[in-house]
């Protein structure tokens, strides 16, 4: 324990000393979010509720439309939904025989009822729902249940940019064991220490170092501007995570494929990354990402962040899990790739080394 606080006190000396690295690890997010908070904080609208519906296990459409609607959808017996509606955790409950029972009228209501008649429609054209019900309720998302969301879209995306800084000390990590002109290389040639286990403790505390970095944000954010970015906790650190694991081996994929380039180069790529990828994934607000939806298309498939930003809005400001095969398709892909990389690289050093 006392030789891993040293490390993070260490880790954290090291960064205080690098102006240059201080300055994108710390003041830059702050500075970023401070600026759109003041710009944007006016703009907003207030927080749309999560509409919880439950429809009956006897209905037979029950599992297409759970699969489909953009509500928070529960599927109960008739009983337990009633004493649910009463008690005020429902919103409405559609019965086997198709009819909406309701709480109290008002915007909930209205809005069941509306997407229930389009249903009607539909069915009665014998068109395919699934397809319609994904266009509703991305419809849905992006124009009625993202509380506060030109600003909390951008704060997202700052809070992205921050979990892939780790690629800045994952990549110095990484050439502090592969670089040729290393000091700590040559170290490594007498000392009975292996390389790999080094370098995944390495990561594991820069993991947590950042994971501390992220805490001050959220904090700075909630005291700033009163704004919650995190209310499903074990998604969204389980989104986070993922996503700082993305930057390390980010950093150290384009430590090992570019070791004969200078520094500077290596540095300037992974912050040409990680800008490209969180500037896409909102910080320019909900209409350029429409506009990736409808136009660029496969920048979605390329940027893991816009599947981590949908589904992070999803479970935060909806209340249910919609994308979530997106995001864990992407970011494994990703993982995957970057470790086959490492892996590739680690062993071509290897190699030359015998």
């Amino acid at each position: 324990m006392n030789t891993f606080l040293k490390s993070l006190y260490y880790q954290f000396l090291t960064l205080w000393r690098n102006k240059i690295g201080f300055f994108w690890y710390f003041l830059f997010p702050l500075f970023l979010a401070t600026i759109m908070g003041v710009t944007f904080q006016h703009f907003e609208q207030k927080e749309s509720p999560v509409i919880r519906l439950a429809i009956e296990e006897n209905l037979p459409e029950a599992p297409s439309l759970k699969e489909s609607l953009p509500f928070k959808v529960t599927l109960l017996d008739q009983k337990v939904a009633h004493q649910e509606l009463k008690k005020g955790k429902l919103d409405a409950f559609l019965n086997k025989h198709s009819i909406l029972e309701v709480k109290e009228k008002g915007i909930p209501s209205s809005i069941i009822k509306n997407v229930l008649d389009e249903y009607k429609q539909v069915q009665s054209a014998q068109l395919d729902w699934r397809k319609v019900g994904q266009n509703h309720r991305q419809t849905y998302r992006e124009e009625k249940a993202i509380p506060v969301g030109l600003l909390q879209t951008i704060l997202t995306s700052i809070l992205f940019m921050q979990c892939l800084y780790v690629a800045f000390s994952s990549r110095e990590l990484s050439n502090q064991l592969w670089d040729k002109n290393s000091a700590v290389r040559m170290r490594f040639v007498l000392s009975p220490i292996k390389k790999i286990p080094y370098l995944l403790s390495g990561l594991f505390t820069s993991l947590i170092f950042n994971f501390i970095v992220i805490g001050l944000f959220l904090a700075y954010i909630y005291t700033a501007f009163h704004i919650t970015l995190i209310k499903n906790i074990p998604y969204s650190l389980l989104i986070i995570f993922l996503l700082i694991l993305f930057g390390a081996l980010l950093g150290v994929s384009i430590s090992l494929v570019l070791a004969k380039r200078s520094e500077n180069i290596k540095s300037t790529l992974c912050l040409v990354i990680i800008l490209l990828f969180s500037q896409t994934s909102g910080m320019f607000g909900t209409d350029f990402l429409n506009m990736i939806h409808e136009k660029l298309h496969f920048w979605e498939y390329l940027n893991p962040l816009l599947a981590a930003q949908k589904f992070y809005g999803s479970i935060n400001y909806v209340g249910n899990l919609y994308f979530r095969n997106e995001f864990f398709t992407s970011i494994s892909i990703w993982l995957i790739l970057l470790l086959t990389i490492s892996i590739y690289c680690i062993k071509g050093e290897h190699r030359h080394d015998h």
